[in-house]
């Protein structure tokens, strides 16, 4: 296989993963990825152990001198529950950045 035919498998595997799949844009068409949907496809099956991972990352980005509040956005989500009733969940968008770190 030649350098540039790698190059394609990989980056083709590399879209197909489940991180790709996950992957949203803003209106800016900056990609972001949600913290509840990113730690289900790390295998947290209660996102509250996750808070804890997406904590400590925040706690790196502040000790390297990067702004986290540029890179990671708390929002409110709306979800459906029981009887067409809605109930608020609290969500962080992740930047590309973090995609990259969770795979080390």
């Amino acid at each position: 296989m030649s350098s540039s035919q790698h190059d394609i498998a990989t980056f083709s595997e590399d879209a197909n993963s489940p991180f790709e799949r996950i992957r949203k844009y803003d209106e800016q068409s900056q990609e972001y990825w949600s913290s509840r949907e990113f730690a289900e496809v790390l295998g947290y099956g209660d996102y509250r152990n996750f808070l804890l991972v997406l904590e400590k990352a925040k706690t790196a980005y502040k000790n390297s001198k990067i702004n986290d509040f540029d890179h990671f956005i708390d929002v409110t989500d709306m979800i459906e529950i029981g009887k067409g009733g809605k109930r608020e969940i609290k969500n962080t968008l992740l930047p590309r950045l973090w995609q990259q770190l969770s795979k080390r």
